[in-house]
């Protein structure tokens, strides 16, 4: 079977290209946080008081809608903010 010297290279090309866009799917699931702890927040809720009071390791599942900070949000333990996509969750 004759191969033409191209065809390698575009095959490493696919494959790269095949394995970065596997790596950016959005389709993985998110793995579960460390205390196993997910916390629902609304946007009526202070963000800053429930990232504040959640356990290390927690997600806080944000809710659509527009989250307004009354101050800095300063996250000084492992936690997680998940909202339900882009363009639904505005802080």
């Amino acid at each position: 079977m004759f191969r033409s010297r191209r065809a390698v290279p575009i095959v490493l090309v696919t494959l790269a290209i095949a394995i970065v866009l596997s790596a950016c799917g959005t389709s993985a699931p998110t793995p579960p946080s460390p205390s196993g702890k997910t916390i629902a927040v609304t946007p009526s809720q202070d963000l800053t008081t429930v990232a504040k009071d959640a356990p290390v390791g927690s997600t806080l599942s944000l809710a659509d809608g527009t989250y307004t900070l009354t101050g800095t949000l300063t996250v000084t333990k492992d936690l997680t903010l998940k909202g339900s996509g882009a363009g639904k969750v505005t802080v």
